[in-house]
């Protein structure tokens, strides 16, 4: 990565980027999360970005959020109809305001990538496509299965210029569905670390006080979305098999998120005790902050926000080993890594960090130097303008 971090000072000093992404805020996935860190941060360093995005129901076809510029395009339909009425619009806007950017930055292999590669191809601008996900959740797997996923990668294959994985596992997928690997970089998600940021004893009792949280008990946290693919069913069974254990009758397991398994996650284990369901909120950063271990027990990620907010903030955390994570985490230094779907390697993980303080504080103490030397928005803002300083050269993008 850092053979294109390189200087060129001879051109304009503001680089023009649209940003692509199929859904935007109000929607706050993980894409649409780093999208907005990343959009706010290249304002910082002085680029013009905007936002272009599907329609959605009730939202206004042009409005700006968090002082960014959101541009909605095509019907706020899901489907076929969807994406190709955004396609089409899309291509135009950009055409049309083609004097406005330098960059075509798309997020994820869906439609916006197709419209990142097709406009790139017809007005001539680079294009960068960010490839999240691995495994069976992961862009590649989710695109091969169906007719229209395999078009759309065959399209995007042939038309962008350069795609950013998040990992190494990603970059060996695209190898395997044929990409050329000369036109790949690997560049993380970033985390604003004056947000997620470590809090002091007294700093977390406030805050638990605050959120109608335990005050004395040793808090286990999972962030994230409540759906298939997020190993939930695992973290409950490891929190069942613990039930006995004297320490754990002053743990506590905060799940906080929702999704299409909140309910029935919420029947099954009813009679698991000290389980505590927050709902969809907007503040996870306290939640992490005055958290004491934090768990991902996930069957494939990407570079998962939730992990890298966590580390920030300092917490000990436990995570299964793929995707990104093993990027992330280096188990037994600044976190602990266990299989995918062994519920038993991750309570014995929670038991071990839980009976050893000293152990977890120093996990937790690594996990945030890791973030603060790597994975600052800062930093890997940088880093995307050196790639479009690159490609606006129009010199070859190493591997």
């Amino acid at each position: 990565m850092g053979q294109y971090l390189i200087k060129f000072p001879h051109m304009k000093d503001k680089i023009g980027i649209a940003m692509l992404i199929a859904r935007f805020f109000p929607v706050q996935g993980g894409a649409e999360v780093q999208c907005k860190l990343l959009s706010n941060e290249l304002k910082q360093k002085k680029c013009d970005v905007f936002i272009l995005t599907q329609s959605l129901p009730g939202l206004m076809p042009v409005e700006t959020i968090d002082s960014l510029s959101v541009v909605r395009k095509g019907f706020s339909l899901s489907g076929l109809i969807g994406s190709l009425s955004y396609l089409l619009s899309g291509l135009y806007y950009l055409a049309e305001n083609k004097n406005k950017y330098d960059i075509i930055h798309a997020h994820l292999a869906s439609t916006p990538a197709v419209l990142a590669g097709m406009a790139s191809k017809i007005l001539h601008k680079p294009s960068v496509l960010l490839i999240g996900g691995s495994r069976k959740t992961g862009d590649i797997a989710r695109a091969n299965e169906t007719f229209y996923g395999r078009l759309k990668l065959f399209i995007i294959k042939h038309t962008v210029d350069v795609f950013v994985c998040l990992s190494y596992e990603i970059k060996k997928e695209l190898f395997d569905a044929g990409f050329d690997l000369s036109k790949t970089v690997i560049l993380p998600n970033g985390v604003n670390i004056s947000k997620f940021k470590p809090a002091e004893e007294d700093e977390k009792r406030k805050i638990r006080v605050k959120l109608g949280l335990p005050v004395d008990s040793k808090i286990v946290l999972f962030t994230g979305r409540l759906e298939p693919g997020k190993g939930l069913d695992i973290l409950m069974e490891a929190w069942k098999s613990m039930e006995n254990e004297n320490y754990a009758k002053h743990l506590s397991l905060v799940i906080n998120g929702s999704g299409s398994l909140e309910k029935r996650l919420k029947n099954r284990y009813a009679k698991c005790a000290n389980v505590i369901y927050t709902g969809w909120t907007e503040d996870a950063a306290s939640y992490m902050r005055c958290s004491d271990i934090f768990v991902l027990p996930s069957l494939g990620e990407g570079m998962p926000n939730s992990l890298i907010e966590a580390m920030a903030c300092g917490l000990c955390c436990v995570s299964t080993n793929i995707g990104g994570v093993v990027d992330l985490i280096n188990h037994a230094v600044n976190g602990m890594l266990v299989r995918p779907g062994n519920a038993k390697e991750l309570a014995q993980a929670i038991k071990g960090l839980c009976l050893n303080n000293e152990i977890s504080a120093e996990l937790g103490v690594k996990a945030r130097e890791f973030v603060e030397s790597k994975l600052s928005i800062e930093k890997i803002a940088y880093q995307y303008t050196e790639l479009y300083k690159t490609l606006l050269s129009r010199k070859k993008v190493p591997s």
